[in-house]
């Protein structure tokens, strides 16, 4: 199963939105595991979609011109 780009922005979203509204209503160390754990499983998923430009099995043509 993939999960898409969508659901890891509301993950880093709501981890960002944990971070700082947590302690208040989770309490100071849960809050702040809470908001860390979300937005690095969203920071996580986004960041696996962008490609390494040195990666040998990229092999798209960009033009180079030579």
């Amino acid at each position: 199963m993939k999960i898409k780009a969508p659901i890891y922005l509301a993950a880093a979203a709501a981890g960002a939105i944990c971070l700082f509204a947590g302690p208040y209503w989770l309490g100071q160390e849960v809050g702040l595991a809470i908001g860390f754990a979300f937005l690095l499983f969203g920071l996580y998923g986004l960041s696996r979609g962008v490609p390494d430009e040195k990666d040998p099995r990229n092999t798209k043509d960009h033009g180079g011109g030579s």
